[in-house]
This record gives C-alpha cells, structure tokens and sequence, in this order.
C-alpha cells in the first residue's frame, strides 16, 4: 500500500465490523445476514443477506439475496465462489450450477436501497457508491418471482 493511500477497508469500531474487515481482507467478502422486519419496504417483514467487499476485492456488483432461503449462505458462497474464479453476474445474466436444479436470475439494485439495506457493504465501500445484484429464485414449476403464478418464497424486488 502506498503512504498516505486508503487502507483497503473502513477502520473497525466494534466486533461485528471486526468480523466483517476480517473476512473481507483475508477471503474477499462477507456475508450479513438480516432478519425479517429490520428494514423498512420493500424489506419488511423479508429476511435478506448480502455480500459486503465483492465490489472492492473482485470488481463485481455484491450479491443480494431476499427472502426466507435455508441455505443462504452457501446460495451466496456458491455465487461468490465463481464471481472470484472470473465470472461476472451481471443485470440480466441467468446462471446454472448455484441452486441445485433451478436456475437463479440477476437483476439490478436500485442505488436506493444500498445505503440502508446494504448499510454494511457501504460501509466496506467507505460510504462510496457500489453496485449490487439481487439473486432471483423461480419456485419449482420454473415461475419467477413478479411474473402470473409465481408461488415461491416471497422475493421484493429491489429494483425500485
């Protein structure tokens, strides 16, 4: 690093940001998970996790996934496994091989929902903008979410 230059992430200030620093420096990102009813809408009463650091650490849009997914964690490692092995999710790109049988959508975060639902990935960017993709899940029939007959886990869009 040079003199003077940015340490890669924010200075902790409690064990959570630690944590967080911590896994972000040593394996490229993090991931926060939230409970259902800690954010206001489209969030409310929908649990979430996100990745914080991918956009610092392997230049690509963090990875949001809402809903009630038992597996949210691995969903999100699996994700973020390739993205650093070199493949780009961007808005609009389907891919196969994360969820076992279904393929998962990406589509574009709305910058208005970084600050207060990605409040740690913000941080992790110092407050600076970023980019962030919301994983979409069809429920078994092969729906997705928004779309006539969609019978899944409830997914909010984070689009607007």
């Amino acid at each position: 690093m040079q003199p003077g230059a940015d340490p890669p992430v924010p200075e902790p200030t409690d064990e959570f940001e630690r944590r967080l620093a911590a896994d972000v420096l040593e394996h490229g990102w993090h991931a926060v998970h939230v409970r259902a009813g800690e954010h206001p809408a489209p969030l409310t009463g929908v649990p979430f996790a996100y990745t914080a650091g991918l956009w610092l650490t392997a230049n690509h849009p963090e990875l949001v996934l809402v809903g009630e997914f038992a597996h949210a964690q691995e969903i999100l490692a699996a994700t973020a496994l390739r993205v650093q092995q070199g493949e780009r999710f961007l808005p609009g790109a389907v891919a196969e091989g994360i969820l076992d049988g279904a393929p998962v959508r990406f589509v574009a975060v709305a910058r208005e929902h970084q600050a207060g639902p990605l409040s740690y990935a913000s941080w992790v960017h110092r407050r600076r903008g970023f980019q962030a993709v919301q994983l979409l899940v069809p429920d078994g029939a092969g729906t997705w979410p928004g779309e006539d007959g969609y019978a899944g886990v409830p997914q909010p869009s984070l689009l607007r």
